[in-house]
């Protein structure tokens, strides 16, 4: 696995996050990067020279996690998962008050529970997301990625073999790198 990502997936990127490229100056956060702590987070900034001149909006589910970001603009949310119903249904609050207070154009995740939210909420503001399964799912796609499918604009994994084609209401699951 590289440590760093291909310059494949980071140009797929761009042309993701530019694609509807309007004229005029962007408002402040309209890109929003969200994932839990740990791997995902890691994942999601070893990606951030995709849009690094941008103003991005980061949010995670620890505070250590924000410091690698070196902003203190870093949105917090509560870790949970779907043995822990509570917690999840606090993350939902958390995560669909954050979408509708930076109104993000784009969003960007590597996955996780506070990334499908985000992606969820995205849409029925208006928003293009693009999740990205994470590296270490190299047997199946994630659960979060199976979910995420019916919202998102577009789901990328970062294994050849894991490309789908669309089914149904399904996006496809596309191969750009890793």
């Amino acid at each position: 696995i590289n440590a760093e990502p291909s310059g494949e997936i980071l140009d797929s990127l761009r042309d993701f996050v530019y694609r509807e490229g309007r004229k005029g100056p962007r408002k402040q956060g309209w890109i929003l990067g969200i994932a839990s702590q740990g791997g995902h987070w890691t994942q999601l900034q070893r990606l951030r020279p995709a849009f690094d001149s941008e103003d991005v909006r980061w949010i995670t589910t620890k505070s250590a996690e924000g410091a690698s970001v070196g902003t203190s603009d870093v949105g917090l949310v509560r870790d949970a998962d779907l043995q822990r119903k509570v917690q999840l249904m606090i993350l939902l609050i958390q995560v669909f008050w954050r979408i509708l207070v930076i109104r993000p154009e784009v969003i960007v995740t590597t996955g996780s529970a506070p990334g499908w939210f985000a992606i969820v909420f995205g849409r029925i503001f208006g928003a293009r997301s693009v999740f990205i399964d994470s590296v270490a799912n190299s047997e199946r796609l994630s659960i979060s990625g199976q979910k995420v499918r019916r919202w998102a604009n577009e789901v990328w994994t970062q294994w050849p073999d894991r490309a789908e084609p669309a089914t149904g209401s399904k996006r496809s699951v596309d191969y750009h790198g890793n």
